[in-house]
């Protein structure tokens, strides 16, 4: 985090059982952006389900079948 700018901020607005939230403030952009990032020991046994996950988030759901039918909405 040492590459921001000058007119960037970043706090930690939230912290648990090992979870941390942070807030990076940016006037270079017109949209706001959500991140999650999960991190997990890796072992043979789940090697394979970790990463599919990212594949499943990305199908949609009931709603939003498609990556379109979200990127669609999305753009509304």
């Amino acid at each position: 985090m040492q590459n921001l700018l000058i007119n960037e901020s970043v706090s930690k607005i939230y912290s648990t059982e090992g979870i941390e939230v942070y807030k990076i403030s940016t006037e270079k952009f017109k949209t706001n952006s959500i991140n999650i990032f999960f991190q997990d020991n890796l072992s043979r046994e789940t090697a394979s389900m970790n990463a599919m996950v990212p594949a499943v988030l990305r199908r949609g759901c009931s709603k939003f079948p498609t990556y379109k039918d979200i990127a669609l909405y999305l753009e509304e």
